[in-house]
């Protein structure tokens, strides 16, 4: 009984550190890029704004914002067909 209770002590002592060692955890950094593709493929809310009413300034604000999406998203593109061109990535046929 004592090898069995030294063993459940060790088990213990074991567990122990695990815990201990992985509590401190460091806080997930946001990534800078997220908020970039997230206004690329977000739901298009700004053409129902428009319908609703607004004045000129607002929808002028709307069209500055949907051409900085377009070029972002056009950018992202250019950049992926550069990547696979790079890397060689060629399409698989079906």
């Amino acid at each position: 009984m004592d090898f069995l209770d030294s063993l459940k002590d060790i088990k213990k002592d074991m567990l122990k550190d695990k815990a201990a060692s992985s509590a401190p955890k460091k806080p997930k950094k946001r990534d800078s890029n997220r908020d970039e593709f997230k206004d690329i493929f977000r739901d298009d809310d700004s053409s129902s704004q428009s319908e609703s009413g607004l004045d000129g300034v607002v929808t002028e604000e709307l069209d500055v914002a949907k051409e900085s999406i377009a070029a972002r998203e056009n950018r992202l593109k250019d950049e992926f067909l550069k990547y696979v061109d790079a890397a060689n990535i060629k399409k698989l046929n079906d």
